[in-house]
């Protein structure tokens, strides 16, 4: 999910005084102090030093970039998170990740002074990638937990208590019959819970593993009926093969699939079903995905889990910090 970032400026619009006032009055009436004006143009240039960096960024000028990134922060006087986390971005492309990790820490220092409040989530998920690049899944994990802990869900139900249920009724009918009784839809959360997932399955613990991925296809797949109920008021869910048929005819659930890897998901929720012993909902999932040219390789490995099934090996010399 790519998020711009925008300065928001407040401006300030006074009335014109009349000749009639008397002076105490005029004195008293509020003014913009210089230090507020100051403060609103030092804003500015930073903002606008921080997106000619992006654009060298993009056009993979890093060094350009980071020069402009830290002339950002400087006229921040290095309060400028979004400065932080850009120059942890050139250092992550570049390779050095001890440099991209200490920027990236000094604007979660600093997440309260984002202008955008959402880009917190950025920050976040660049720092799970690059602990996964590092292999310390541990502070992986946290990251993409501290994510998913400020979805409504978390701040608003018993969690532990619904996904006690949500896994119960997943065993006994599969994710059909989960889609019947559950929908929500918080994209913010579906590719942490997609990353959970995988690491969960490779670390042997599939009842956690199953749970992240029913979360994270549960919110993509409750979006695509909010979505088709927009353009079809009359359509209403019957099962999962035929919302999948449905969706697939619109570009842009299509595209929405492949964007949060909706059948990367499901086969690997699959996976974690088998290995479970929900062998049931495993082979069920396998199955819908046969019928889909959409799944590319995941189609094959269904097939071929179909037919032989196996575990994942867990993943090897797993980094604690």
């Amino acid at each position: 999910m790519k998020l711009s970032i925008k300065m928001i400026n407040m401006r300030f619009i006074f009335s014109l005084l009349i000749a009639e006032l008397t002076l105490s009055f005029f004195l008293f009436t509020p003014y913009p102090s210089f230090s507020e004006e100051t403060s609103k143009e030092v804003s500015r240039e930073a903002w606008i030093l921080l997106e000619k960096g992006k654009e060298f960024l993009e056009e993979k000028e890093y060094g350009k970039a980071l020069n402009l990134f830290q002339n950002a922060l400087n006229r921040k006087r290095g309060i400028y998170p979004e400065a932080e986390m850009f120059i942890g971005d050139v250092f992550f492309l570049e390779g050095e990740y001890d440099l991209a990790i200490f920027h990236y820490q000094n604007a979660y220092k600093l997440v309260n002074a984002f202008t955008i409040p959402s880009d917190k989530y950025v920050l976040l998920y660049r720092m799970a990638a690059l602990y996964l690049q590092k292999k310390n899944y541990k502070d992986m994990a946290e990251k993409l937990n501290e994510i998913v802990s400020d979805s409504s869900l978390n701040k608003n139900m018993d969690m532990k208590n619904l996904q006690f249920k949500i896994l119960s009724l997943y065993g006994r009918g599969g994710l059909n019959e989960v889609l019947k009784l559950y929908r929500f839809n918080e994209n913010f959360t579906i590719d942490a819970y997609n990353q959970l997932g995988w690491f969960y399955y490779k670390t042997g613990r599939y009842r956690a593993a199953i749970s992240s991925f029913l979360f994270s296809s549960i919110s993509v797949l409750s979006n695509s009926i909010d979505y088709i109920r927009e353009k079809d008021p009359d359509y209403s869910f019957e099962n999962l093969y035929s919302l999948i048929s449905v969706s697939l005819k619109y570009k842009s659930l299509s595209d929405y699939f492949s964007r949060y890897n909706l059948f990367g998901c499901l086969y690997e929720l699959g996976a974690a079903s088998y290995a479970y012993d929900y062998i049931k909902p495993a082979r069920s999932i396998w199955k819908l995905l046969t019928n889909f040219k959409e799944a590319g390789k995941y189609r094959n490995l269904a097939e071929r889990q179909l037919s032989n099934p196996w575990k994942e090996p867990y993943l090897e010399n797993i980094r604690i910090k």
